[in-house]
């Protein structure tokens, strides 16, 4: 591995079929469908070290934005 590497960051889009209808424009992504975005970090071992809540799918329109405001990732670029 490398040394202080914490193991993976990835954001998964999930697609939200029972939303409620005024809801619609705010959880819409970049893919024209309502969706919520959650943020994993995973252990080289496999351990889940960190979840966020869901992610209105306009309001954080991509991973970069997710993680770069994520507490966790904060903290261990803070040491």
């Amino acid at each position: 591995g490398f040394p202080g590497c914490v193991g993976s960051v990835d954001c998964i889009h999930v697609p939200w079929d029972r939303y409620p209808a005024g809801l619609r424009s705010l959880y819409c992504g970049k893919e024209g469908f309502p969706m919520i975005s959650y943020k994993v970090v995973a252990s080289h071992d496999e351990r889940i070290l960190s979840v966020t809540p869901g992610h209105a799918g306009t309001r954080c329109g991509n991973d970069k934005t997710i993680v770069q405001y994520d507490q966790f990732v904060m903290d261990i670029k803070n040491g």
